[in-house]
């Protein structure tokens, strides 16, 4: 049940986004072929990021901003065979203007010399093969 709570002076809505799932439930959820492959992918990777970092249940909540509909804060809790872990975002000055400098040439890459191979793997785990 959604709650109304005050971040860093900001009136927001506090909403419970999953409550306890693991890991397994979220590659359950990825092979529902009614989602969108981004959305699919998003289940897969989020489960192996999860798992690699021993976290098997977790929750997650997110702070939406009442005026402007952004989020204000994101916190994920995680339970590993060491313990709780808990990682919380409260983002600062959404839908401000701002401008960023493209980096120089040498410090970006298109990804075309990248190994995939990976990705192709995971999506192989729902039958489908990548070009």
């Amino acid at each position: 049940m959604p709650s109304t709570e005050t971040v860093d002076g900001v009136r927001t809505t506090h909403y419970r986004i999953h409550n306890g799932v693991t890991t397994a439930e979220l590659r359950t959820m990825a092979k529902d072929e009614t989602l969108s492959w981004s959305r699919r992918l998003t289940l897969l990777t989020t489960a192996k990021k999860y798992e690699a970092q021993g976290i098997t249940r977790f929750t997650m909540d997110g702070w939406v901003n009442d005026a402007t509909r952004t989020t204000k804060r994101f916190r994920m809790r995680g339970e590993t065979a060491d313990g709780p872990v808990e990682t919380t975002v409260t983002y600062l000055d959404v839908a401000e203007n701002f401008r960023i400098a493209p980096p120089p040439t040498g410090q970006v890459e298109d990804g075309t010399d990248g190994d995939w191979s990976g990705l192709a793997d995971e999506f192989r785990e729902f039958g489908v093969t990548l070009p």
